[in-house]
C-alpha cells in the first residue's frame, strides 16, 4: 500500500487521495473512466528492484566491518560486489566488470 499511495499522490496530489481504512482508497478526479483505465495498467512495485536492494543490503551486512569502501554491479540475474579497507583501484572495478561479463555469458549458454 505505501508504494501505491506514493504513486497516487504524485499523479493526483495528496489532497485528492483519501484512505478511510486499510482496504479502501478513494481518488477525486473529473475523469473517472480514463483514470480507472490508467490505474488498471499501472505498475505499483517492481519486485526486481526490491531484489536488487536486498542483494546490496545483504552484501553490505556480510562484508567485514573494516571493508568500508564498496562497489557493486548488477546485470540481469548476476551480481558482483567489491569491498576494500582502502580506496578501490580502477583495476579492481574493471576486474569486477569482467567477472560480471563472464557470469552473464556463462548464464546465456
Amino acid at each position: 500500500m505505501p508504494e501505491l499511495l506514493v504513486k497516487l499522490w504524485e499523479r493526483y496530489g495528496k489532497a485528492n487521495i483519501s484512505q478511510p481504512d486499510r482496504w479502501t482508497v478513494t481518488i477525486s478526479t473529473d475523469k473517472p473512466a480514463e483514470e480507472a483505465a490508467f490505474i488498471k495498467e499501472m505498475m505499483v512495485a517492481d519486485p526486481r528492484h526490491r531484489l536488487h536492494e536486498n542483494l546490496v543490503d545483504f552484501a553490505i551486512r556480510a562484508t567485514p566491518e573494516g571493508f568500508r569502501v564498496r562497489y557493486h554491479l548488477y546485470k540481469g540475474n548476476h551480481f558482483v560486489f567489491v569491498a576494500s579497507e582502502e580506496a578501490l583501484k580502477r583495476e579492481w572495478i574493471e576486474e569486477a566488470g569482467a567477472m560480471l561479463d563472464e557470469l552473464t555469458e556463462g548464464g546465456e549458454k
